[in-house]
């Protein structure tokens, strides 16, 4: 993967749910209040730049992905 490639993986809250209507500003903008909480940051999907959180998209999938996985163990 070149360097375009995986700076291209990350997104603003507004790109990242214009690009995926199927999560909402309210929801995404929750995710990212309790990212401490809620395991996003531990998977390394929510970087702070400033003022500003970045979406890994790859990494949030992962963690969608690994969601209700221990309950199944």
């Amino acid at each position: 993967m070149s360097d375009n490639d995986a700076l291209s993986c990350w997104k603003d809250q507004m790109t990242f749910v214009s690009d995926h209507p199927q999560f909402d500003r309210g929801q995404i903008g929750y995710l990212m209040r309790n990212r401490l909480l809620n395991g996003l940051d531990d998977h390394g999907a929510v970087k702070k730049i400033g003022r500003k959180l970045y979406i890994h998209v790859p990494r949030f999938t992962q963690w969608i992905e690994s969601l209700g996985r221990e309950k199944r163990l």
